[in-house]
């Protein structure tokens, strides 16, 4: 078997690693846009990400972690990295990830959107002449300082039905819409955590020669509804069963582990642990795509107008 030269292993190991990036992301584009955060918003964000991580996960042994380190290490310029380092934690913008809760706010808060009991009133969609009321143009130039049109904004609130329109062109905020769902922010959490969880297993399992985490996974393709069916049905029960035979045992050992002395709880290391597993179909016959190659990713790069084949 051929022996790859230095130079020719880094270039695949580059190619492959933004070929896995590639797939990772795309779901993760995918929500972040269906969950109104930006691209703009995005960037910051991981800005702030690649400090506190190169930070606290890549420093080394008996040596203080500079701004230049971090630099070399995530391209972040440093004054950027300065600026987030004293900072300490990633930057609050979550609060401001969504122009539309911006613009709500604006519609509650200020007086010009406001009816004499102080609640949001409907607004005329454009000025009309002689109304002297300020106008739902108005609230959207308020808050938007790039260019983007009125009508842009009413489509998308309207999508997510935060506001109605009537015959008339009066806008009308659905308040009853804007509170938040539990279920849903408590479906958000374990996204996160179990994303969050099994992408660290999977990287611990490659970096590792003897995987210690569970991460399989099983493919078949030209599965007729029915079969699908079936083993989506064998998948629950099986899951199940599993799941309620290792809870079962955890909480044996973690009542036991309650019992033991203290100070030797106090000595030893104590550990998490995340169990899970999953599947997944869609109704494309095609295999998997094909890794993009490095050539397309650079292309795809310099021209935004070209889509990934991947």
């Amino acid at each position: 078997m051929e022996t790859l030269d230095p130079r020719t292993q880094l270039s695949q190991a580059s190619e492959d690693g933004g070929a896995t990036a590639l797939q990772i992301l795309r779901p993760l584009v995918h929500f972040m846009i269906e969950n109104h955060l930006t691209y703009p918003l995005v960037i910051t964000i991981l800005k702030a990400l690649f400090v506190e991580v190169a930070e606290k996960n890549f420093s080394l042994p008996q040596k203080k972690q500079t701004d230049s380190r971090i630099n070399m290490l995530t391209g972040v310029h440093r004054k950027d990295v300065k600026r987030l380092r004293q900072k300490g934690e990633l930057l609050n913008i979550l609060d401001k990830s969504f122009l539309g809760i911006q613009l709500i706010s604006h519609w509650l808060n200020d007086s010009r959107f406001s009816d004499a009991d102080g609640k949001p009133r409907s607004l005329h969609l454009r000025s009309v002449e002689g109304a002297g009321d300020a106008s739902f143009a108005d609230l959207v130039e308020d808050v938007v300082r790039q260019d983007i049109r009125p009508r842009v904004v009413l489509d998308e609130l309207q999508r997510l039905n935060l506001i109605s329109v009537d015959e008339n062109r009066m806008v009308t905020l659905n308040v009853a819409n804007i509170s938040r769902d539990n279920t849903l922010q408590e479906k958000l959490s374990r996204l996160g955590n179990n994303l969050q969880d099994h992408i660290n297993a999977a990287l611990h399992n490659i970096k590792n020669p003897k995987p210690v985490f569970i991460d399989s996974n099983f493919f078949i393709n030209n599965l007729s509804q029915s079969a699908l069916q079936e083993l989506t049905g064998l998948c629950a029960h099986l899951t199940t069963e599993a799941l309620e035979q290792v809870q079962t045992r955890a909480r044996e050992l973690q009542e036991n582990a309650s019992l033991a002395d203290a100070a030797q709880l106090l000595d030893s290391n104590r550990f998490r642990m995340n169990f899970g597993f999953y599947n997944f179909a869609d109704s494309t016959l095609a295999p998997p795509p094909p890794p993009v190659s490095q050539s397309m990713m650079k292309q795809a790069a310099n021209d935004p107008q070209i889509e990934s084949q991947a």
